[in-house]
């Protein structure tokens, strides 16, 4: 990929929280030619598609950044499995997945950070949030931490929830017809 294309890319996966699914979108599509892009020694990857996903962290202060966001709507249904490996002293990880389920689809994320003994002033976080929109859409995230040292820094957060009735309520005594209330906050959720 040429200099200047991965430039765009970088600039583009810096602002993925300000713009939101597009980016993530254009990343994925830019980076055809290998899953892991590595710009100024820190790896990024972005996760849109349901499957299983391993990442090595084996240099001394390797970086590793995982963005997913996901919709799924109907019955589909999507499991995510996503395990980072730090093998190597001083690396770090920071794992943020979103994700919106409507309808009566269904999810699963889970998320593994193992840190081996060699792997000592290890920093990670993984983030796990899934967003329920209809009343049949069912979602579990499982975020899990092997820690096979001391002197690490590592946590971890999982939340599954419904949209607020108070928003809906805000937004439909505002002129905003229910469904288009809906939408908005999903969208809403996967940028912030």
């Amino acid at each position: 990929m040429p200099d200047l294309l991965r430039a765009v890319v970088y600039v583009h996966a810096r602002e993925e929280r300000r713009y939101g699914v597009l980016a993530c979108l254009l990343i994925f599509l830019i980076e055809k030619s290998g899953p892991v892009s590595k710009m100024k020694g820190i790896m990024k990857q972005i996760i849109n598609k349901p499957g299983s996903y391993r990442f090595v962290l084996d240099q001394e202060g390797q970086e590793l950044e995982v963005v997913g966001r996901f919709k799924l709507k109907g019955k589909e249904v999507g499991r995510w499995d996503i395990e980072i490996i730090h093998a190597a002293p001083n690396t770090s990880s920071r794992t943020n997945i979103k994700g919106v389920v409507d309808g009566s689809a269904r999810t699963s994320v889970f998320g593994t950070i193992k840190v081996l003994p060699e792997a000592k002033g290890t920093e990670a976080f993984l983030e796990e949030r899934i967003l329920l929109v209809s009343e049949n859409a069912k979602a579990e995230a499982v975020p899990n931490l092997e820690i096979e040292t001391d002197e690490v820094k590592c946590s971890h957060a999982a939340t599954v929830g419904k949209i607020d009735e108070e928003e809906i309520f805000y937004l439909q005594n505002r002129g905003i017809k229910l469904k288009q209330a809906k939408d908005m906050i999903a969208e809403g959720f996967l940028v912030k």
